[in-house]
């Protein structure tokens, strides 16, 4: 049955790539849907409807981030959806994620809006609720090294960062707290 869904959030994924973004590659939504079946061991099964559903969420955002540049205000109704139900599985949400990824966001946001846009400060503290202070530190610290293997490797200047943290937040909430130990042991040690 888990599988059945798999393929359905993949075929959810690919109507999203050619209604959406208007694109008819089919390269991004299998790979999606290989790494669905790849991560699917590591999940309880308890949550895995959700996470599935979850997980879709990001594959979308970071396809219409990484080819527009540019995130609708039609995506909080998402974001608002998915709290909802995270509260219901998990019975509360961690505010102060948000707090500490958004707040310091919103002051570099209006101090220089070129560096980062209304959208990532959005998506911080939307992921810092989510996932907390522990997971999202790991989800920030991978957005941020794929951010710049991403600038090296595409050479430009302007990064979709909303898409590096999607890949940061998709590691995280599957194995967040597991490299939340590796990096506190690494750090405690110095």
């Amino acid at each position: 049955m888990e599988a059945f869904f798999i393929l359905v959030c993949t075929y959810a994924a690919s109507i999203f790539e050619r209604r959406v973004l208007q694109r008819t590659e089919k390269t991004e939504w299998i790979i999606f849907g290989l790494c669905s079946f790849f991560v699917q061991p590591f999940l309880s099964q308890a949550i895995f409807w959700f996470s599935q559903l979850f997980f879709t969420f990001l594959f979308c955002l970071f396809e219409q981030d990484r080819h527009t540049y540019y995130i609708s205000w039609h995506w909080s109704i998402v974001c608002v959806c998915i709290a909802i139900g995270f509260i219901g599985t998990f019975q509360s949400l961690p505010w102060q994620g948000a707090l500490l990824y958004s707040v310091p966001a919103l002051f570099l946001h209006r101090r220089k809006p070129e560096w980062i846009g209304t959208a990532d400060v959005y998506f911080l503290g939307f992921f810092g609720c989510i996932l907390g202070m522990h997971r999202m530190m790991v989800a920030v610290l991978i957005s941020v090294l794929f951010g710049l293997l991403w600038s090296v490797i595409k050479q430009k200047k302007m990064i979709a960062y909303v898409s590096c943290l999607c890949v940061g937040v998709w590691i995280a909430y599957v194995k967040g707290y597991y490299l939340w130990d590796i990096l506190f042991s690494l750090l405690s040690t110095f």
